[in-house]
């Protein structure tokens, strides 16, 4: 077998070229599975929010109705056994009307559920970009839903 002439000085070219595009290829899986983990945790926010505005708008009798404090520990269960947390990030839960033990049959409420999400594997690329660009890229992300439903 005869080996060509230029072939020497291509000895290592395969390993040189993958060195180089191996911190590209990582940075991409990482963002996939940081962007996974972000969109997960916002149809669970989404989740959180319908469950406390079902709780919130079922019938009961007046003196039976939950309070905001009753209806926030159902959305913080609700967020405690299905959000992927990353860090401590914060849970804010808001009614409107303010106090939805209030709230007449055939009215509606409102329930927003906000949840900060802080990147698992992007922070130190992120930080890395933000000195070039000035903190252009968060490295948290604030997931929010609302839910509306009639009360029964």
């Amino acid at each position: 077998m005869r080996k060509d002439k230029n072939s020497k000085g291509e000895r290592g070219a395969a390993a040189l070229e993958f060195a180089l595009i191996f911190p590209l290829l990582l940075a991409i899986v990482a963002g996939i599975t940081d962007f996974g983990i972000a969109f997960y945790n916002k149809a669970m926010v989404t989740s959180a929010s319908r469950e406390g505005a079902r709780v919130a708008s079922l019938w009961q009798p007046a003196s039976l109705k939950p309070s905001e404090a009753e209806l926030k520990g159902v959305v913080k269960d609700v967020l405690d056994t299905t959000l992927f947390k990353i860090g401590s990030g914060t849970i804010a839960t808001t009614f409107d009307p303010p106090d939805p033990s209030t709230v007449p049959s055939g009215a509606y409420i409102k329930v927003t559920v906000s949840y900060a999400h802080d990147y698992l594997i992007l922070p130190p690329i992120i930080g890395l970009l933000n000195m070039v660009t000035g903190d252009a890229f968060p490295v948290t992300v604030n997931l929010a839903s609302s839910t509306t439903m009639r009360v029964e």
